[in-house]
């Protein structure tokens, strides 16, 4: 519980705090000239990827934190009078930081149907069964295939770091090794048939410059092969009609033969997050929804504007989905015969990853370390519920059956876990 705080107490602590805050960054201020150049190391966490790949693809935000920073350090430390309701709630110890069993208070009254969900009101909780499947290490990257779950994990110990990649048996949870021969970041994975195909990043080494394997091994072990070598980091890759296809570092849209590792640039100025079907690839393009046929190699935009820094991109049910945000998130969905788009979604805690099948599942990471949550909603957002609370739910794909997610429960752990479509 919060300790008891005097009205003094509470004041003083605002006015160091504040004033601490304005003199850093009066001393180190930050702008748009800090922010590196993208793409940002896999190896990097994966909160901090999230805010660090905001500001590399819009630099110019960085100009506004300090003055930001700057008004909001000196209100802090100008106002003496605490909170109310903190203070009436640590005074009398009614205000319990600890973590709660069951479903929030707000969760138990159901949303009105003509509103979008919102993630400041925990939806009502589920009764579907979510159940762990396995204990892994870090999870790189997964897919979810047929009768499996394919897992990149990364292992430190006392003997330094290692990877390899595992098959997750959905049946039974049984971990195979697939291979040990994984010799760095790896970040991002498909599934042609019968294979793992996956992006291995090569982090810079003194003189040596950065680079990225595209390599494959058969689902059932053996040989690992290295199909082509890129120079610039993919944040998408997927596999269609015997191609893997790319984006690569948000700038262009290429694809390489998983026979013969020949390479060819198709579009410029691409950006991620990449979906497809058999037949199409569905990309953003100049901060715009288009459409790649894979057959006749002709683009199409769709006349829609992503609505910010997109993430995730799944197609179901005739819609495009996808995913935006930066301070807050949204999820939209246009219809593929053509239309306007809408908001089904939105939040200041919610996803940056999710799944549509026969429903929207999305995961949101909350702001402490274990208050996250995984929602399921119908496709058109409404009925949402609260599948399970959950600590830094990172990742999430479907086999058509279950939905399976990860969580992230701390260094060398991650859990496995699915629940019903």
């Amino acid at each position: 519980r919060i300790p008891q705080l005097s009205a003094e107490g509470a004041a003083l602590f605002r006015i160091v705090f504040g004033a601490a805050l304005v003199a850093s960054f009066m001393w180190i201020p930050v702008a748009s000239g800090g922010v590196p150049a993208g793409p940002l190391p896999p190896d990097t966490p994966w909160l901090t990827r999230i805010a660090g790949h905001v500001f590399v693809s819009s630099p110019q935000l960085a100009d506004v934190i300090t003055p930001w920073l700057l008004v909001s350090g000196a209100l802090l430390a100008g106002c003496g009078q605490p909170h109310a309701g903190l203070e009436a709630g640590a005074a009398d110890g009614s205000v319990d930081a600890s973590p709660r069993e069951g479903p929030d208070t707000a969760a138990e009254a159901a949303p009105e149907a003509s509103a979008l969900p919102d993630a400041s009101v925990p939806p009502e909780a589920s009764t579907i069964e979510v159940e762990l499947l396995a204990h892994l290490r870090f999870v790189e990257a997964m897919r979810v295939g047929s009768g499996a779950v394919i897992v990149a994990e990364r292992i430190e110990d006392a003997a330094g770091e290692s990877r390899m990649i595992r098959r997750v048996d959905t049946l039974t949870g049984e971990l195979t090794v697939v291979t040990s021969d994984v010799q760095d970041n790896v970040i991002g994975m498909t599934l042609p048939a019968g294979h793992v195909v996956w992006a291995e990043y090569h982090v810079p080494c003194g003189s040596c410059p950065s680079s990225t394997s595209i390599r494959t091994v058969p689902l059932a072990g053996g040989i690992v092969d290295e199909i082509a070598t890129l120079d610039v980091a993919p944040c998408a890759l997927e596999h269609v009609a015997g191609w893997l296809w790319l984006v690569l570092g948000g700038v262009e849209l290429r694809r390489i033969s998983l026979e013969t590792g020949a390479q060819d640039v198709l579009l410029p100025d691409v950006e991620c997050p990449l979906a497809s079907t058999d037949t199409q690839l569905f990309l953003i393009r100049d901060s715009g929804l288009a459409t790649y046929d894979v057959a006749s190699g002709t683009s199409t935009d769709l006349g829609v504007t992503q609505g910010g820094i997109s993430f995730a991109s799944r197609i179901a049910d005739g819609f495009w989905y996808w995913s935006t945000g930066n301070t807050s998130s949204s999820i939209h969905r246009v219809a593929l015969a053509g239309g306007s788009p809408e908001v089904v979604a939105q939040g200041a805690l919610f996803p940056i990853e999710f799944e549509a099948r026969t429903h929207l599942f999305w995961l949101e990471q909350g702001v402490g370390s274990c208050d996250g949550r995984i929602v399921r909603a119908g496709l058109d957002g409404s009925g949402a519920q609260t599948l399970a609370k959950a600590c830094w739910p990172y990742a999430i794909g479907s086999d058509g059956q279950h939905v399976y997610y990860l969580e992230n429960l701390g260094t060398n752990h991650s859990a496995l876990r699915r629940a019903p479509l």
